[in-house]
């Protein structure tokens, strides 16, 4: 009897001690093991719907994006707003034109006109070459070797030979052809500006008659003979007048 009592006070004093803990723990397995038949040992379609029923009512405001320290260069920063990004600047397109440099004008020979705007005569060529054998005198006093004496020379004298073409020095109107007892035939065209020339010393037989327009360089007949110089060599002599005034008809052939 007494034996019997002191097993059951050892076995009190144990279950007093540590049998708390080893039904904690028998308690702890069981229910382990019912959540395993209910979620691991069940069925999983079951168990995947209960996860996106959970996924699904779960909202998440994220709010406004915020600036984050970013060291990774891979890892994109995440803008929620793109008016938020500002575009880059692209350089305009330079649009090039092609410049093309002005053509230079083309030269041409133009004769000039046979009147000028400032009142000069502009002769474009000499009437019988240009060999002078006797200047314009002007008011001075030349001899003649013809009628020997000492005379003024109102014109100027183109060695030439008898025969040789003689020529409108420029554009004008035959207003005169006649024989002259001193100059012989002599044929006289207004060249305009007040301008008029005397072309003495012709051949008998003269290209144009009163009242023909000439041209620049037309023909006006030969040279022939002058009767008060008829002692010189063979030449055209040409008198030039302008406002009625004799000038020097070299300083129309420049």
């Amino acid at each position: 009897m007494s034996n019997l009592r002191f097993e059951k006070s050892k076995f009190g004093k144990f279950w007093s001690g540590k049998g708390f803990y080893i039904a904690l723990a028998v308690c702890m397995v069981a229910v382990g093991g019912a959540a395993w038949s209910a979620f691991g040992g069940g069925d999983s379609s079951l168990m995947e719907s209960q996860v996106d029923d959970y996924s699904s009512q779960v909202v998440v405001d994220w709010g406004e994006s915020q600036a984050v320290d970013n060291p990774a260069s891979d890892i994109p920063i995440v803008v929620s707003d793109p008016g938020d990004l500002e575009p880059e600047e692209s350089e305009p397109e330079s649009s090039t034109t092609a410049v093309q440099a002005p053509a230079e004008p083309e030269e041409t020979s133009q004769a000039p006109a046979a009147n000028q705007d400032d009142g000069k005569q502009a002769a474009v060529m000499y009437p019988a070459g240009q060999n002078v054998m006797k200047e314009f005198s002007g008011d001075e006093l030349v001899y003649s070797q013809t009628l020997k004496d000492w005379r003024v020379h109102d014109g100027v004298d183109f060695e030439v030979e008898k025969g040789t073409a003689v020529k409108a020095m420029t554009n004008g109107t035959v207003t005169d052809v006649r024989e002259d007892p001193m100059w012989g035939t002599v044929v006289e065209i207004d060249h305009g500006d007040g301008i008029v020339a005397a072309y003495c010393g012709l051949a008998k037989n003269v290209a144009v008659k009163k009242g023909d327009a000439v041209t620049t360089s037309q023909q006006l007949g030969a040279v022939g003979e002058i009767p008060c110089e008829i002692a010189e060599a063979s030449h055209l002599h040409l008198k030039v007048t302008k406002d009625d005034q004799v000038i020097d008809p070299v300083t129309l052939l420049q």
